[in-house]
C-alpha cells in the first residue's frame, strides 16, 4: 500500500517537472536559434541504477523501486525554419555548426545570427558580444557587407575575414542561456555548415506539440492524483478497522 502511494506521488512529481520543461520550450518559441529540451520518465530502479553506475542488484533491492523519476533528455539539435529579414547583418546556418562569440566567461556557441556593427567597427551580437572569425574579433571597415555560404566576409569588395564555425561531439555542449551554449569538449571545424545571409533561424519548437504534451501530462498527473487519494482512503479505512 505504501509502495503504491509512493509510486503515485512520484508520478505526480515527475509530471510537474516535465511541465516545467515543456513550458520553458513554449516560452522560447520566439527565441532565435533556441533548441528545445526533451524529457522522459524512468522508473526509480532505472534512475538509481544509472546513478550507481550500473549496479543493478542494488537498484533492484530498493523497496521503493516502483516510483518514477523525471529525466531531462538531450537537447534536440534539429534545425529550425529560416526566416528572411533582408538585413545583411542577419546570418543563419544550414547544417550542423555554431557561431563562436566572445564573452567574459569564455567562448560561447550559438545559432543566433542577429549581428550588428558596434562603435569600434566590430561585428557583435545583439548583446554586444564579439563574433569571432578565424583571425579573432571581426572588424568591418565599410558599410557594405557580403557573406558567402562558406562564411567568408567581404566589405567594400575586400575579404576581411572568415566566420569561425565549429561543431562538437554529442553531449559536449550544455545550455548557459536560451540560444547560447558552452562546451566541455574541444571544437572541430563545422565543415558541413553553410551560411545564409539575410536570414535568421527560428526556434525548433513546435507549439502544438508542446501544448499537446502539456495536456497529456496534466491528464497523467490527475490520474496519479486520483490513485493516491484512493489508496489513502483505503489505508485510512484499514487503520480504523484494525484500530477499532
Amino acid at each position: 500500500m505504501i509502495r503504491g502511494m509512493y509510486a503515485a506521488a512520484s508520478g505526480m512529481m515527475s509530471e510537474l517537472a516535465a511541465q516545467d520543461v515543456w513550458a520553458n520550450n513554449l516560452a522560447n518559441v520566439g527565441t532565435v536559434g533556441y533548441r528545445r529540451q526533451g524529457v522522459a520518465v524512468r522508473s526509480f530502479a532505472q534512475a538509481l541504477d544509472a546513478a550507481l553506475g550500473g549496479d543493478l542488484p542494488v537498484a533492484q533491492a530498493n523497496p521503493l523501486r516502483g516510483g518514477a523519476r523525471p529525466v531531462v533528455e538531450a537537447i534536440d539539435w534539429s534545425e529550425g525554419p529560416l526566416e528572411p529579414t533582408n538585413s545583411p547583418l542577419d546570418l543563419a546556418l544550414r547544417g550542423p555548426g555554431f557561431f563562436v562569440i566572445q564573452t567574459a566567461e569564455g567562448p560561447r556557441y550559438t545559432r543566433d545570427g542577429r549581428f550588428r556593427v558596434d562603435a569600434e567597427g566590430l561585428l557583435v551580437t545583439q548583446g554586444g558580444q564579439r563574433v569571432l572569425g578565424r583571425q579573432g574579433p571581426i572588424a568591418v571597415p565599410g558599410r557594405d557587407l557580403l557573406v558567402n555560404e562558406d562564411g567568408e566576409i567581404f566589405s567594400e569588395g575586400q575579404l576581411v575575414d572568415e566566420l569561425l564555425l565549429v561543431d562538437f561531439d554529442d553531449g559536449a555542449l550544455y545550455r548557459t542561456k536560451p540560444g547560447q551554449f558552452a562546451a566541455t569538449g574541444a571544437p572541430r571545424p563545422a565543415e558541413e555548415a553553410r551560411v545564409c545571409q539575410g536570414y535568421v533561424e527560428e526556434a525548433n519548437v513546435q507549439p502544438i506539440g508542446e501544448l499537446t504534451r502539456m495536456i497529456v501530462g496534466f491528464r497523467v498527473y490527475e490520474a496519479n492524483q486520483r490513485a493516491l487519494q484512493m489508496q489513502d482512503q483505503t489505508l485510512d479505512r484499514l487503520i480504523n478497522r484494525v484500530g477499532g
